[in-house]
């Protein structure tokens, strides 16, 4: 049985993509996208109650 170099880098690929999932801290993105969301629809409904 002989491994090809597909082979090989897809188990690369998977290594690099399991630590790029793992390093990153879930809770503090969502904590930031949650935010910055809540930021903007603020802004929002003032730029909106000020046009009327």
């Amino acid at each position: 049985m002989k491994i090809t170099k597909r082979e090989i880098l897809g188990f690369i690929l998977g290594i690099l993509a399991y630590f790029a999932i793992d390093t990153v801290n879930w809770d503090q993105v969502k904590a930031d996208a949650e935010t910055g969301y809540n930021d903007g629809y603020n802004a929002d409904q003032k730029s909106s109650s000020t046009t009327e």
